[in-house]
């Protein structure tokens, strides 16, 4: 007998059932997200976490919060190792979230000192996280990422090869350069698998593509923070306005720590431009200041980079 597929309204009800306000209700609420993200399209996904004209969602939670009850569910392994010891949760997800995005050291080290109990906030668990130094930071980043059943990325950049509706002419099109792809095909690539917990992703993004882009770093499960923006030496061509500029948006998950002080660029990149779509090599320079130390991988690449594994159909 075939098994009828949910409807968004239906994984409405089941995700509503499972919210509770207990280490339970937590797990619940997390496995059934799970299900229902591989289950449903992106698209209706996306509605359950959308506001109506009246203010109201499918589901009491947006789509960042949703991602959190994933995370732990996920991670709920690191929580439950200590908590069938006798040990208690905290029931708040909130908490839960933080306990779950320490280093499983000092996740460790709290359990066996006690520190975690049912009445424990979230706001301790984040003063635990800004006791570790930026330099205890990098250096368990580097090592999550190593030493994972499969290697993973804490920093990221990629340049999709976007497709466009608008062609000047069909001597420019973007398809005689290299093969474009359309943004829901993008968004199906597992870049989310590829990077660690807490991981920066750089992604470039021209003007008129730049509502897709934001999209794309969300399915991506990835969190837009800012931008910098590259400035040509020549003007292109350009539907509405020609262009002259690029995006290369910053976004992140978990909890990435931000380049030191002295290691932040300024948001303004000046290169000349190079082949078609070509992008500056200052952009990986800058990167590389910002992050010396972690393993990086570049997406869509168009050659090997010294100290960046590559992906993409032209390496």
């Amino acid at each position: 007998m075939t098994k009828l597929a949910l409807t968004v309204d239906q994984w409405a009800e089941r995700i509503t059932a499972a919210l509770q306000k207990t280490v339970e209700g937590v797990f619940e609420t997390g496995r059934v997200l799970v299900k229902a993200k591989a289950a449903l399209p992106h698209g209706d996904w996306m509605v359950l976490f959308t506001p109506n004209a009246e203010g109201d969602r499918m589901v009491p939670l947006s789509v960042q919060s949703a991602d959190k009850f994933m995370r732990i569910w996920k991670e709920r392994g690191r929580l439950n190792a200590n908590y069938a010891h006798g040990r208690n949760l905290p029931g708040s997800w909130r908490t839960l979230y933080e306990l779950v995005a320490l280093p499983e050291a000092i996740l460790d080290e709290k359990f066996a000192a006690g520190e975690v109990t049912p009445e424990l906030e979230r706001q301790e668990v984040v003063g635990w996280r800004r006791e570790l130094t930026r330099a205890d930071r990098i250096a368990t980043l580097a090592t999550t990422a190593t030493a994972a059943p499969m290697l993973r990325y804490p920093v990221l950049l990629a340049d999709p090869p976007w497709r466009y509706e608008h062609v000047i002419s069909e001597s420019r099109a973007i398809e005689n350069q290299y093969d474009t792809a359309e943004a829901d095909d993008l968004g199906k690539i597992p870049v989310g698998d590829w990077a660690t917990d807490d991981a920066v992703l750089f992604c470039w993004a021209t003007s008129p593509k730049l509502a897709e882009a934001l999209d794309l770093l969300t399915q991506w499960t990835f969190t837009y923070r800012t931008c910098l923006v590259w400035v040509k030496d020549v003007i292109g061509m350009g539907y509405w306005v020609r262009q002259q500029h690029e995006l290369l948006l910053i976004a992140t998950r978990g909890d990435m720590v931000a380049p030191a002080p002295a290691d932040r660029p300024s948001s303004v990149m000046t290169a000349p431009r190079a082949e078609h779509s070509e992008k500056p090599v200052v952009a990986h320079e800058l990167i590389e200041r910002m992050f010396p130390s972690l393993p990086k991988l570049e997406l869509f690449a168009r050659r090997p980079r010294d100290g960046w594994d590559v992906w993409g159909d032209e390496v």
